[in-house]
C-alpha cells in the first residue's frame, strides 16, 4: 500500500518540471539576462486551429497598463493623464442602444467633451468607476495591436451610494510609435 502523500509529490514534482521548462522558453535580452523582454509562444485561436505566435511579453504589460492609466485617468478626473494614453488621430465610436452613435474625431475633440463631463461630474457630486476585465488580445504585431474588454460602469454618488448603470465591450486599436504605446480607435457598443 502506498502512501498517499506520495502521489502528490510526484504530480507536484511534474507541474514544477513543467514551469521549469516554460520558464526556459522565455528568451535573454540583449545582455542576456532572462526575463519579460523575450518573445514568449502564446496560443491562439484562429478558426477551428489552435496556433501558436510569438509574443512580446513587455508589449502586453505595456498594453495592460495603459488600460489602467486609461481608466484611472477617468476614474479619478485626471484628464491628463487619461488624454495621454491616446494617440493624436484617436477616434472613437459609442453606440449606446435608442441612441444617435456618437463618433469622435481626434484627441483633442475627445479631452474637450471629457473636460465638460468631468465639470459636469464634480458639480453634480458624481464619481464614475469602470470596472474592467482584463484585455483580450485579438490581434498584435509588433508595432500594432487589437484588443476587447468589457466594461462595468457605475456611478458613485457623494462617495455615499454606488451604483451599477451599464456595461459595454469596448474594442480598441493600439500603436506604438518611437517604443510608446497609445490608443488609436475605440469602439464602445452598450
Amino acid at each position: 500500500r502506498q502512501h498517499p502523500g506520495r502521489h502528490r509529490r510526484r504530480a507536484a514534482a511534474a507541474v514544477g518540471a513543467r514551469r521549469a521548462h516554460h520558464r526556459h522558453r522565455i528568451r535573454a535580452d540583449a545582455a542576456g539576462r532572462p526575463g519579460l523582454t523575450g518573445q514568449v509562444p502564446l496560443a491562439v485561436v484562429r478558426g477551428q486551429d489552435v496556433v501558436l505566435v510569438d509574443v512580446d511579453v513587455a508589449d502586453r504589460l505595456a498594453i495592460t497598463n495603459l488600460f489602467g492609466a486609461m481608466i484611472y485617468g477617468l476614474d479619478e478626473k485626471r484628464l491628463d493623464l487619461f488624454i495621454e494614453t491616446l494617440a493624436p488621430e484617436f477616434g472613437a465610436e459609442y453606440h449606446i442602444p435608442g441612441n444617435p452613435t456618437i463618433i469622435i474625431t481626434g484627441r483633442d475633440a475627445l479631452e474637450k467633451m471629457m473636460a465638460a463631463r468631468f465639470e459636469n461630474y464634480t458639480r453634480m457630486g458624481v464619481h464614475r468607476r469602470h470596472i474592467i476585465t482584463p484585455p483580450y488580445f485579438l490581434e498584435q504585431t509588433a508595432n500594432t495591436a487589437r484588443v476587447v474588454i468589457h466594461i462595468l460602469n457605475c456611478t458613485m454618488t457623494h462617495r455615499k451610494s454606488w451604483q451599477p448603470i451599464t456595461s459595454a465591450l469596448g474594442e480598441f486599436q493600439l500603436a506604438k510609435r518611437n517604443g510608446v504605446w497609445a490608443f488609436t480607435h475605440q469602439i464602445e457598443t452598450v
